[in-house]
């Protein structure tokens, strides 16, 4: 699955995720998280503050 991740000012990571979840490190923000999966793209906003978390989850229907 591909993801990345786009703030303010632009794209802060492009990465292909090696296994069902992926944890970064960001600094505190907005953000929106794009996944892609075979042909379709899901995106969610999350924000971070402080040394606080935020969490994107994706599903798609495997046949």
């Amino acid at each position: 699955m591909h993801v990345r991740i786009v703030g303010k000012s632009g794209e802060v990571l492009s990465a292909e995720a090696m296994g069902s979840y992926m944890l970064v490190k960001l600094p505190a923000g907005s953000y929106t998280v794009y996944a892609k999966y075979k042909d379709q793209e899901k995106k969610q906003m999350v924000s971070v503050s402080g040394p606080g978390k935020a969490k994107a989850a994706f599903h798609w229907s495997i046949q």
